[in-house]
């Protein structure tokens, strides 16, 4: 719900903005997909939400690009598609407008897996730069110790974190008998 507030308060205020939504897998992102578009929705927003995986063939993902405002990503697609066609206009005029990067499930990104998403961040946010595109990033994770050494291991950046001091969810007495 927090990438979704945040998205809506983006897109509320800059229709021309775009999210990106990074799921590790895809059976993950497919199931998001549905949220996101839910959630826009009943905001009032005319918003789409797209998806770009494996699935979608190479001919349909710049079409994508160019009528989604929020689109969802595995790491693997952002790799083997999305950097392959840094030269097509609709992957540069998208990036120049991605204004939110959400990183879900960020306790996944580790082992080798998470050495090469760390490669994959950084090069993102190298390519983000060069077109002079500044997006806020939104991670989460409800299992992992370290979090913000965690994350600067993942962007090479610092982030501010909101731990659960802020957590207003609603709580209840726990018994554990043995």
């Amino acid at each position: 719900l927090v990438f979704q507030t945040a998205a809506i308060d983006l897109l509320s205020r800059d229709p021309n903005s775009r999210v990106m939504a990074i799921y590790p897998m895809k059976a993950l992102g497919n199931e998001q997909q549905d949220r996101w578009q839910i959630v826009l929705n009943n905001s009032g927003l005319t918003s789409q939400v797209g998806r770009i995986d494996g699935n979608v063939p190479p001919g349909f993902r710049a079409g994508v690009l160019e009528r989604s405002q929020v689109i969802v990503f595995t790491p693997d697609i952002i790799h083997a598609w999305m950097f392959s066609n840094l030269g097509l206009p609709a992957v540069q005029q998208y990036l120049r407008q991605v204004r939110l990067i959400v990183v879900d499930e960020i306790h996944a990104y580790s082992g080798v897996f998470g050495s090469n998403a760390a490669f994959l961040f950084r090069r993102l946010q190298h390519t983000l730069n060069l077109l002079n595109a500044k997006p806020a990033y939104i991670c989460a994770s409800a299992t992992i110790a370290q979090p913000g050494e965690h994350l600067a291991k993942l962007f090479g950046k610092s982030f501010q974190l909101v731990g659960p001091e802020y957590d207003s969810s609603p709580r209840y007495p726990l018994k554990v008998h043995l």
